[in-house]
Formats: C-alpha cells, sequence, structure tokens
C-alpha cells in the first residue's frame, strides 16, 4: 500500500482529504502542521507533527506529498518551508496539491447522502459546513439576499467587504472595492482603527456572530459608512453548525430575527432598518448535517419559513 503525508493548516479539512485519500487505498502516514496553528499531536487518529517538529528521515518510504490546505498562501510557505529540510529527498516523491472542486466531487462519490443516515447517525456528515463536499447551504442565502439589495442599491461608487471582494465584485461590479482585513489591524470593535465615512456600501457577511462585543462591532460598522450608507450584513440564526479556528471557538452568538434587528436598531435606529430570516426546516436539518448545495434538490431551499432562519440578514441605512 502507497504510503503519503499530508500537510495542512486546518484539522478538518485534513481530515476531509485522509477520507479521500483512504477511500483510493493509501496508508496516511502523518500529517505535518504548522508551529502556530495547535494541531499537533494527532488528527483523526494520525500523528500530527510540526514542520520544524518532522525530520528528514521520517518521510522515508512516503511516495507522495499531500499539501491540502484552507489557506493557499499559508499553505505554499509550509510546503515551501518543508522542502527546504532536505531539497534533495523530495527529488523522488510526488508533491499534490489537490483541486478544492475535485475534492468536493470525491467525497461526494465515497460518502453519499442518504436521507435515512440523517435520523440514524449523531456523527455529521460534514464538520466544515459542507464546504468540504460542495457550496455551503447557507451561502445560498447570503447571495439571494445580497443579490435583492443590489438591485435596490443601483451601482455605489466605494464598497468595503470583510476578508476579501468575492461578493462586492459579483454583486456591485462598476464600483470601486476596499477589504477590511483584521490581520492588518482592521478592527471593527476599534474605530481608531478604521476610516470614518469612507464608503457606500459595507458588506459585513457571517463576520458579527465571530465578535463578542458586537454592539461595539456595529458601531464601528456604521462609522465607516457615509451618511446614507448601507450597512448589508448576514448572521448565522440558530440552526448552524459552530466553528474553531486553530483549535479555539471563533463563533460566540446565534441570532433570531428579533435580536438582530435589535441589535442594529440601536445603532441605525428601527426606521431605518430592515431584517430578514431564511431558511426552512429542510434547509437547517441539512446545514447542521453538512450537506452541501449540491447534496439537494436547490429548490427546496426557495421555501422561506422564518421559524427555521439559518442566516439572519439586514440592511441598515446610516442616517
Amino acid at each position: 500500500m502507497e504510503s503519503i503525508t499530508i500537510i495542512t493548516d486546518h484539522s478538518d479539512y485534513g481530515m476531509t482529504i485522509k477520507r479521500v485519500y483512504e477511500k483510493e487505498g493509501f496508508h496516511i502516514a502523518g500529517f505535518i502542521v504548522p508551529e502556530s496553528s495547535g494541531l499537533q499531536g494527532e488528527i483523526d487518529g494520525v500523528c500530527a507533527k510540526t514542520i520544524g517538529g518532522t525530520a528528514p528521515s521520517e518521510l522515508e518510504g512516503v511516495s507522495m506529498i499531500v499539501a491540502a490546505f484552507a489557506d493557499e498562501e499559508e499553505g505554499e510557505e509550509l510546503l515551501d518551508r518543508l522542502m527546504s529540510l532536505d531539497p534533495d529527498g523530495f527529488q523522488d516523491k510526488q508533491i499534490v496539491i489537490p483541486d478544492a472542486g475535485d475534492i468536493q466531487r470525491r467525497i461526494r462519490k465515497y460518502f453519499p447522502f442518504s436521507p435515512e443516515r440523517v435520523l440514524s447517525n449523531t456523527e455529521p456528515l460534514s464538520r466544515l459546513s459542507g464546504l468540504d463536499r460542495g457550496e455551503a447551504i447557507d451561502r445560498y442565502y447570503i447571495e439571494r439576499f445580497l443579490r435583492e439589495e443590489a438591485e435596490k442599491l443601483g451601482e455605489p461608487s466605494l464598497t468595503l467587504e470583510v476578508g476579501d471582494d468575492r461578493y462586492s465584485t459579483a454583486f456591485f461590479p462598476k464600483a470601486e472595492h476596499e477589504i477590511l482585513n483584521y490581520l492588518e489591524g482592521m478592527d471593527l470593535t476599534d474605530q481608531r482603527t478604521l476610516p470614518p465615512e469612507r464608503y457606500d456600501v459595507f458588506i459585513c457577511t457571517q463576520t458579527i456572530p465571530q465578535i463578542y462585543d458586537v454592539r461595539k462591532a456595529v458601531s464601528g460598522a456604521k462609522s465607516v459608512l457615509k451618511p446614507g450608507g448601507v450597512l448589508l450584513a448576514t448572521v448565522c440564526g440558530c440552526a448552524t453548525q459552530l466553528s474553531k479556528e486553530d483549535g479555539e471557538w471563533d463563533h460566540f452568538w446565534g441570532f433570531t430575527e428579533a435580536s438582530f434587528r435589535r441589535l442594529l436598531s440601536d445603532e441605525f435606529g428601527e426606521e431605518h432598518v430592515r431584517v430578514k430570516g431564511y431558511g426552512n426546516a429542510m434547509a437547517a436539518t441539512a446545514f447542521i448535517q453538512g450537506l452541501s448545495q449540491e447534496d439537494i434538490d436547490i429548490s427546496l431551499l426557495d421555501k422561506n419559513d422564518s421559524d427555521f432562519s439559518i442566516v439572519i440578514c439586514a440592511a441598515a441605512v446610516k442616517r
């Protein structure tokens, strides 16, 4: 049986890759992880060592290195560091960086969804909100909300989005876009780190639940908007998968329409806030089980029942 080593920066994604390659007949010799990840020790029953704690001799007998990264930039750095330990030792090894779409297709093939499984197994199909299987179900509603709001708003001049500009470019293609990057010192709970009254639209999806002081976060979100500017915010409802980052919880809150409306109204004024929950009982069940959009009849997501919201969406105008 051919042995492989998996380099990863995220334990759940590493386990997904492990499951795929085990189904294809490979032996997983071990994991290699970043020193800062807190993952060292064991992942899914397999020894996990850091880059610095991995001796070149430990890779002898391993024919393939599978580099599977949640963060592509960090992953490339990890791979370069590992290869620098023993450049000659990697000449006989195949280096594979799996394509995310291909991994999703293989996961759905090897671990297909069956309705019976949902009510007979306490382990979800995915602990990554279905992202290892395809497109996450909550994104269907987030994108639906943003599309609806973009049609109402027309074309702003300048947008801000948390983390990247994926949705800004998709829904406001003619605008200029900027990114709020926490790692570069931009903190919604500290207005000193934020540009005041600069943006026409601020897209803030699934971020507020990851901030403990949500009142300060909403105040910070308002501060970056020009008068008349619009905050387009989404948060998770009460039916959701919780998430961790480097082994620590990065998810503090779940919301209802009432709680999110109250939170935003206290800052923007009730008359300037519109809130709507998206989801239904089927969508909530599927999302908790870690199914992807590709696993289900997607037309079933269109029936909305706010008693089972998985995403709460809001548009708030600064006056």
